[in-house]
């Protein structure tokens, strides 16, 4: 009895392997164009409310200011997403509560992102998930989502920015037009994975879709077993980091976040959970809009 189950969970696993990629391919679609609209935060859900308020007050304490809640749309199907954008002028730093919404769940996480003169961005978010497509280009990304505390989070960011840009000029947009940053990373992220042969330009000249080379790839690298091995690594790498940070900063939270990201048990299990998670959203019974909603929260 457990041989035959192995041997059925086995085609299982090559089944999703063989399908996902031609789902992803039929169904996806990033938009060329992006708009954020400002709403009033009356307007939004009240979960996205809930998971903005556990951080605004936060937000204010450490200096920034609301810019304003912004409605950016449609990004995948039957999802919407909206952005709680905060800034810091002083400091050169924005903050972030993304949102993702769908019939089936409301997910979000909160971030701290600097840009720079030179094109350097700068993101420390806690999101549980690991993007599937290539890195973008000027872009450094590093995920702690055992990190609960805005606060803490923005101690490692700035210890981050230390280290990667402590000679750069922030680049901030003018007053009044700082959504023009999150359009502007949007509408880069299409051709820029054009060019890596993920996607292409479609013949209406307003969405991106996969090539099969990038359906391909994104779907196995979003399923099990490589999005365990993915994880792993990943995990790996910022535990490099913040370890790297503990050395120049031995007390405080910084050293809280490295001991709780080294804990093995944690980092088992939510790599596991992430994984049983994405390869249950590919069935296309379920249909794929998790897995994109996923990809494009974590990719601008």
């Amino acid at each position: 009895m457990p041989h035959n189950l192995w041997i059925q969970l086995a085609g299982i696993l090559v089944v999703l392997h063989l399908i996902s990629p031609l789902v992803l391919r039929v169904t996806f679609r990033f938009p060329g164009r992006c708009n954020p609209v400002l709403v009033d935060p009356g307007s939004v859900p009240p979960l996205v409310q809930g998971l903005v308020g556990r951080c605004a007050t936060k937000f204010a304490s450490l200096g920034f200011s609301l810019v304003g809640y912004f409605d950016l749309g449609s990004l995948a199907t039957n999802t919407r997403t909206y952005l709680a954008y905060f800034l810091n002028r002083s400091s050169g730093v924005f903050a972030n509560v993304s949102v993702v919404t769908s019939p089936a769940k409301t997910a979000g996480y909160f971030e701290f992102s600097s840009s720079f003169t030179n094109g350097l961005t700068l993101d420390v978010n806690t999101s549980k998930i690991v993007s599937p497509m290539p890195p973008r280009p000027g872009f450094r990304v590093f995920r702690f989502p055992e990190v609960f505390d805005p606060m803490e989070l923005f101690q490692i960011h700035g210890t981050f920015v230390q280290k990667y840009a402590a000679q750069l000029e922030p680049h901030l947009p003018p007053v009044g037009q700082e959504s023009s940053r999150t359009k502007s990373q949007v509408e880069r992220y299409g051709p820029e994975q054009a060019r890596t042969g993920y996607m292409y330009l479609s013949k209406d000249g307003q969405t991106y879709r996969l090539t099969w080379k990038g359906a391909t790839l994104l779907a196995w690298n979003a399923l099990w077993p490589t999005s365990m091995v993915r994880g792993w690594m990943y995990r790996a790498q910022m535990k490099r980091e913040l370890g790297s940070l503990r050395t120049n900063n031995p007390v405080g939270s910084i050293t809280t976040a490295f001991a709780r990201i080294l804990e093995p048990t944690h980092c088992i299990l939510s790599v596991c959970l992430n994984s049983i998670s994405v390869s249950i959203s590919m069935l296309p019974t379920s249909g794929s809009f998790s897995l994109r909603s996923r990809l494009i929260r974590q990719s601008v």
